[in-house]
């Protein structure tokens, strides 16, 4: 059922993913008003940790609860997505493949591709740079570390940990360090 979703549904998710602050509300403080340590996912069965001193924010109901994005600067956040695989991709190269045509076609060109890991499963990390928004400032820096998993009783789920920001922001080194504290400390879950 899921595998008929358009190729024009899936760019619009992925480009919500990047959006995930714009539409986004903080997400609630544990006692003593501090951000909760670590984001779970109960629909999508995955974890993160979740740095303190970063807006946290997730989709409002009755928005699916794909992930959770860190909102570093203005011009420069971090994310952990998930989402059931719709173009019928059933490999990460082909999974690969797809985002690379899609962002391409979003006004991306890639800059890099290495194979990495993601919650102890293989992955793939491609690097774009966005061209800027109205065609002037810095063009972006963009990160998308792939896999893919099938949990228990569950359809084919792609799993993202991205980063963007722009080239030359004073927030990219702290973008990037979020971004590969959300790739290292992401586990799959059994939680329902």
């Amino acid at each position: 059922m899921w595998r008929e979703v358009t190729k024009a549904g899936r760019v619009a998710r992925v480009l919500a993913c990047v959006l995930l602050a714009a539409a986004a509300r903080q997400a609630p403080a544990q006692r003593g008003g501090h951000p909760p340590r670590r984001y779970t996912n109960p629909e999508y069965l995955f974890s993160v940790p979740l740095p303190q001193g970063v807006q946290v924010v997730t989709g409002r109901p009755p928005t699916p609860n794909h992930g959770v994005g860190l909102q570093v600067a203005t011009d420069a956040k971090a994310w952990a997505w998930a989402e059931y695989e719709t173009l019928d991709a059933e490999t990460l190269p082909a999974e690969v493949e797809s985002m690379r045509g899609i962002w391409a076609g979003n006004g991306c060109a890639v800059t890099g591709q290495r194979n990495g890991r993601l919650g102890g499963r293989a992955a793939v990390e491609v690097t774009f740079r966005c061209g800027p928004r109205g065609g002037r400032g810095q063009p972006d820096v963009m990160k998308l570390l792939l896999t893919m998993h099938t949990p228990p009783e569950r359809g084919l789920v792609v799993y993202q940990v991205g980063v963007q920001y722009k080239q030359g922001s004073p927030a990219a080194a702290r973008a990037e360090r979020l971004y590969r504290e959300l790739s290292a400390g992401f586990t799959f879950t059994t939680e329902r």
